[in-house]
């Protein structure tokens, strides 16, 4: 009778924490701002489920093969446009979207606590969790429609999963697919398959083992199934799942991305040419992380990481859950590496959600080790009770700061200026509204503003070189790029005035827009038209009666 309370009793602490979890985590889904990544992720889902393909209407990737709209697999993590078509779909428009990624962020949580469960006591466990909850980033990412939300909730299937790739070899198919869906929800997430794969031959031993496992299943699933969707999109697109993202390192510095006169191929001549300034990148990302990570902004959780990953990577063997949480402790190192080698935008905290997802559960799994290692001592019941003491300590000193953080007026100060993005206020908002009537359905604009451009009016955008007043650049970015319209500043009116090969359709206080004379695609060949995205949240604003975003 006592042991069948014993076992209950932290089942209902399990579930109680859960519960706490999943209500402390969430957040009202009250924002109506947008990020430009978000307002892409709902253009593809716009499109996708309007009829008008899975393609990416807003094109400001200069590498990017082909005109606009490129497929939206080529720029775009495709999960997260699936989920939101999905619910526009069933007839939910953007504040819908805005609810359920607040259940699924909330979700995601409650599921990182159980599975925190599975390495240490439930008190770790939620502390782990919230350090990760009650971070910075993680509120950012959860409110404005990114793709970090579901692709958590697949790393964290991924561990769950990873226990069973030496079990069966239906348990390394089942991992497979998770690897397979964390890949197709962020592609950074790509290291999972190397770290699953090492931590297990790290817990056979030997090759020949190795070779005769079912660890073998998992291997042969990842790699079939990335050549696979890769090859299909490739062989039915015209265009490789993540094509893009081989250009990380060409848009060093950011700038460089929006000056067309300036186009590199191959990663390697690029890095010989710039290794200065290439090496200046990789230290600075590697300060950004380092200050993440053990600073406030995801509860220093970097301090507990350092010793945790260290044992969970050599002293971890013949523990049920050795596999899992030596992958963890593998990605935590991968994942860091990607983000100082690859990435070459800002929001280097944002980019760490994962390496600090991976430090919390490495971290506090070794805090729990000490716990129960603590209590085989002598005098155990007390300095168990003093690890706890400390542990409660931090929670309250360290990581509480972390959600006043979050509610203060940084957050606010950020919310302001995504929303003056997504909607149409301001001068450049009215012009484009003012514009949408003078343009023919499905015509590709290229415009400076071409995510709002395209939010607004609906049209597939471009955008419009910085440098295009250069001499041969615009003539070059037009036969390249094939717009129908250019919407420009009203102080590069006078000089395009005088081409030739623009015509003026519209002019305005501030702005100006140009027909491209016989441009060489029918925007009725490239683009179904849909309704404009901003139609989803407001269908009963003018423009949106006939369900394209154009005036009739």
């Amino acid at each position: 009778m006592v042991k069948r309370e014993g076992r209950a009793t932290p089942l209902m602490l399990r579930v109680v924490l859960a519960a706490l979890v999943f209500l402390l985590s969430g957040q009202l889904p009250t924002r109506t701002g947008l990020t430009p990544d978000s307002m892409e992720f709902i253009s593809i889902a716009n499109s996708f489920v309007h009829g008008g393909g899975f393609k990416n209407p807003v094109m400001w990737h200069f590498q990017v093969p082909g005109p606009p709209p490129a497929a939206g697999h080529a720029q775009r993590a495709p999960v997260q446009p699936l989920l939101l078509a999905a619910t526009f779909a069933v007839g939910g428009d953007v504040r819908a979207a805005y609810f359920v990624q607040s259940m699924l962020s909330s979700a995601v949580m409650a599921g990182f606590f159980l599975l925190a469960c599975r390495w240490m006591h439930p008190l770790f466990a939620f502390a782990a969790t919230f350090a990760i909850s009650a971070s910075l980033w993680w509120r950012v990412v959860t409110g404005y429609l990114l793709s970090e939300v579901p692709a958590l909730a697949a790393y964290l299937l991924v561990l769950r999963t990873a226990e069973g790739v030496l079990r069966s070899h239906a348990g390394g198919l089942v991992c497979g697919f998770a690897t397979i869906l964390a890949w197709l929800a962020r592609p950074n997430l790509a290291p999972l398959a190397l770290a699953v794969a090492v931590a297990g031959a790290w817990e056979l031993g030997g090759l020949r083992r190795v070779l005769r496992s079912s660890l073998t299943t998992y291997v042969a699933s990842v790699a079939l199934g990335m050549f696979a969707i890769s090859n299909v999109l490739l062989w039915t697109t015209g265009s490789a799942l993540y094509e893009a993202y081989g250009n990380a390192f060409e848009n060093f510095p950011v700038q460089r991305a929006y000056r067309y006169g300036t186009t590199y191929t191959g990663t390697y001549a690029f890095v010989q040419e710039h290794w200065p300034a290439v090496h200046a990148a990789i230290v600075g990302h590697a300060e950004g992380l380092a200050a993440a990570l053990f600073g406030k902004e995801y509860s220093y959780v970097g301090w507990l990481a350092v010793p945790g990953i260290l044992v969970a990577i050599f002293a971890g063997r013949g523990r049920e859950t050795a596999v899992a949480e030596r992958a963890n402790a593998l990605a935590a190192l991968g994942f860091s590496l990607v983000i100082i080698l690859v990435y070459s935008a800002g929001e280097t905290g944002r980019y760490a959600l994962f390496p600090a997802t991976a430090c919390s559960l490495a971290g506090f799994s070794f805090v729990d080790r000490g716990w129960a290692y603590a209590r085989t001592q002598e005098r155990g019941a007390w300095t168990a009770g003093a690890v706890l003491a400390i542990c409660g300590i931090l929670v309250v000193v360290l990581l509480l700061p972390a959600r006043r953080l979050v509610l203060g007026g940084e957050e606010r100060a950020s919310d302001a200026v995504v929303r003056a993005q997504g909607d149409g206020s301001g001068a450049d908002g009215r012009a484009i509204r003012e514009v949408c009537g003078s343009i023919a359905r499905g015509g590709i604009v290229a415009t400076f503003k071409p995510h709002r451009f395209h939010w607004i009016c609906g049209n597939p955008t471009i955008l419009l070189p910085h440098d295009f007043a250069r001499d041969g650049i615009l003539p070059r970015f037009i036969e390249d790029r094939q717009p129908a319209y250019l919407f420009v500043r009203k102080r590069s009116q006078l000089w395009l005035s005088v081409r030739g090969d623009l015509d003026l359709v519209w002019s305005g206080r501030r702005h100006a827009l140009f027909a491209v004379l016989d441009a060489q695609q029918d925007p009725a060949d490239v683009w179904a038209a849909p309704r404009a995205p901003r139609c989803l949240s407001s269908p009963s604003e003018p423009g949106c009666e006939d369900h394209s975003g154009h005036r009739l």
